[in-house]
């Protein structure tokens, strides 16, 4: 755990998934408490058994789909905590990692477009698994999907995240300039002139 938190640079999320382990016992609280001594903003995934470590939960399928009404608070034991739903699936039908001429089995930008509506439209988080080839970089095929995707979903929804009001804009810039002062300046001035 040490050479992982701390040689690596920064890591996003770290999981706790312990799939196809039945049987063996995890010392969660001594992972969690090595990792935060290092890396103390990764966000730890975890599903709901394992309620007080994980920041964020898996939505319980490999589809990249949110298949319910998805509410974001967690009620263990009278406990409410904030607990974002993750889903997960692999780019490639079926499959999550790297095969040789594979690029059949790639999912659509359809079929991926519908995922993201399934779960980032239902206030979840995607992860789609890539998987890199024998030389450690993304298959050419898969680049060209992804970029095909994200493509798709900037025109689809770019127009939604301009708004009208230059005053909000300033606020929205300050808070991707990874400067954390600007925002807070920003969104006073903001705050007093709605005042």
């Amino acid at each position: 755990m040490e050479e992982l938190a701390s040689n690596y640079g920064d890591l996003v999320e770290f999981w706790l998934d312990g799939a196809g382990s039945e049987g063996h016992v995890y010392n969660f609280p001594r992972y969690v408490e090595n990792l935060r001594m290092y890396q103390p903003n990764t966000l730890v995934f975890a599903d709901a058994a394992l309620f007080e470590y994980g920041d964020i939960r898996w939505v319980g399928n490999e589809k990249g789909t949110i298949p319910y009404e998805n509410w974001n608070v967690l009620d263990r034991h009278g406990y409410l905590r904030w607990r974002p739903v993750e889903v997960d699936t692999p780019l490639h039908k079926e499959h999550w990692f790297w095969h040789p001429n594979d690029e059949a089995s790639l999912k659509s930008v359809d079929e991926l477009v519908s995922i993201y509506e399934q779960s980032v439209g239902r206030a979840g988080q995607l992860m789609l698994g890539l998987a890199p080839d024998q030389r450690g970089l993304l298959p050419d095929a898969d680049v060209k999907r992804l970029e095909e995707f994200g493509s798709v979903i900037h025109n689809r929804y770019a127009q939604n995240l301009v708004k009208k009001d230059a005053r909000i804009n300033q606020v929205a810039e300050a808070a991707l300039d990874g400067d954390p002062d600007n925002i807070l300046v920003r969104a006073r001035r903001f705050s007093s002139f709605r005042a």
